[in-house]
């Protein structure tokens, strides 16, 4: 895959545009992980949409996952979705603010996040980077995405689970003490987002 095609980086790898396998005109999002870089863990929960067999509208469509052993990669095609989350407001800004998208915003990435904790999965690094718009009509179509710090809530809890994962900038302001440093303790009331 060209930089070209190339749609961001993440902590872990890449993502391109591509041409969608089936032959038809639309277009699929590959996310390229290096596999040397990352613990069993990562690699593992990228692949959770697809083992729990999620189908929701307000998140991800895994279409296909691949790990190349030789190699020492992961390659996750999945349906491709326009802009992250801050890309698009900041794009409906300059429109003005438009209450009514931006309630339909939170309301479909919450009901992602439910369906998600329903199938046994925390998120563990909700941010706008990680929520896509998918396509505009009158109202976004949402999608979260990226299940890098993700956990299977049927596993038994370990110490990575006992942690605290994702960006510092969007954590829960409950885990902070008054000096924005993390608090230990807070951990055993922390939401599962």
């Amino acid at each position: 895959m060209d930089d070209h095609h190339k749609l961001g980086n993440g902590s872990f790898g890449s993502v391109y545009k591509a041409d969608n396998p089936t032959g038809d005109s639309s277009h699929v999002a590959v996310k390229m992980i290096n596999m040397a870089f990352l613990g069993r863990d990562i690699s593992k929960n990228e692949l959770l949409p697809a083992e729990k067999e999620l189908n929701h509208p307000n998140t991800i469509k895994i279409i296909k996952a691949h790990r190349d052993y030789e190699s020492r990669m992961l390659w996750i095609v999945m349906e491709y979705c326009q802009d992250p989350l801050h890309k698009y407001l900041a794009y409906i800004e300059t429109e003005g603010p438009k209450f009514d998208q931006r309630k339909a915003i939170v309301l479909q990435t919450a009901l992602g996040i439910e369906y998600l904790h329903s199938k046994g999965i925390a998120h563990r690094d909700l941010k706008p980077d990680n929520v896509m718009i998918k396509e505009v009509t009158t109202f976004p179509l949402v999608k979260v995405t990226d299940f890098s710090f993700a956990r299977d809530l049927s596993e038994e809890v370990t110490s990575y689970m006992s942690t605290v994962r994702g960006n510092p900038m969007w954590l829960a302001p409950e885990l902070l003490d008054v000096n924005g440093n993390y608090k230990p303790k807070a951990l055993a009331n922390y939401t599962r987002a």
